[in-house]
């Protein structure tokens, strides 16, 4: 009887396939464990938890001083960040640095809520996260004191009329003024983030009015755009064109300035084009044409 062929030795090299099957899965398993934590967890080591750094700031009225570089992309990225390792040795108790380099993914998705075109940027924020000052390149030693400088008393300001707004808010959440106001206060900081919430609520609210609720609407769609979130400014746009715009030429109007914006963002001129044109012809003399008819001004003339 050929041994390899016989019942007894074919359970045999049965049990020895699974046996070495087991310990290649196990060797293959490991492999792929250590590649993530030598490779991309690396990266993530370096990730910022911008929120839990904005809630320690609260906590300890501390400052907070981000410089946002690019590692390897350029010389002002290296030499930003020097700055910050230079500030960040200084150790002021007022103030913290915070490092956020976007070529980190997760950083990249953060630093969105500050409209991040080109690195270096510098962002400070006060303790409970408002925008004291955005600086963008180039970010120069004199830059970084001159905003050093201004932080803490800009920013006791900016909390105090905040901690203000936000009361009246909370006093009665259902107050469309009192949301709006603390909005608007958010947007002219550029916290267009954290105005999303109160902006929204406005502006899906059937109780306000009506020219409110396109101010809160358009906002709504700008700010999206602002941090990032394009399609989200233009299928919001569209809705409020479908939503508001029987009911008012400004809708109509707000929402093709912002679909025309958001165009000229994405470097197609002549969709901008007839989007503002479109703004323009539904309201000529709303803020909202005036500002589309502004903007097409601005765009190169069209090709004959």
């Amino acid at each position: 009887m050929n041994i390899l062929f016989s019942r007894d030795a074919r359970n045999f090299w049965r049990r020895l396939f699974g046996v070495v099957a087991l310990a290649a899965f196990v060797l293959v398993a490991g492999c792929i464990s250590d590649s993530k934590n030598s490779g991309p967890q690396s990266a993530d080591a370096t990730a910022v938890d911008l929120n839990d750094e904005i809630s320690r700031a609260t906590k300890s009225d501390q400052c907070l001083v981000l410089f946002v570089i690019e590692s390897g992309q350029s010389k002002a990225d290296g030499e930003a960040q020097s700055l910050f390792e230079r500030q960040r040795d200084a150790q002021d108790s007022r103030i913290k640095s915070v490092l956020l380099d976007i070529s980190v993914s997760r950083n990249r998705a953060t630093a969105n809520r500050y409209h991040v075109t080109n690195t270096p940027m510098l962002v400070c924020l006060s303790p409970q996260g408002l925008i004291a000052s955005r600086d963008e390149a180039p970010i120069t030693a004199t830059v970084v004191s001159k905003r050093l400088r201004q932080v803490a008393e800009a920013s006791r300001e900016l909390d105090a009329r905040f901690d203000a707004l936000q009361a009246a808010a909370n006093r009665d959440p259902n107050d469309l003024q009192a949301q709006f106001a603390l909005a608007d206060f958010l947007v002219s900081r550029q916290n267009k983030l954290e105005a999303i919430p109160h902006l929204e609520f406005v502006a899906h609210n059937e109780k306000a009015a009506l020219p409110l609720r396109v101010r809160a609407w358009v906002e709504v769609c700008q700010a999206h755009i602002w941090i990032g979130e394009r399609e989200k400014g233009r299928f919001g746009a569209r809705d409020l064109i479908a939503t508001l715009g029987p009911k008012t030429a400004d809708a109509r109007a707000g929402g093709n300035l912002a679909i025309g914006r958001l165009e000229i963002i994405m470097n197609h001129p002549e969709l901008a084009r007839q989007k503002l044109q479109e703004a323009v012809n539904a309201a000529p003399d709303s803020e909202y044409g005036k500002q589309a008819a502004s903007e097409l001004t601005k765009l190169s003339p069209e090709k004959k």
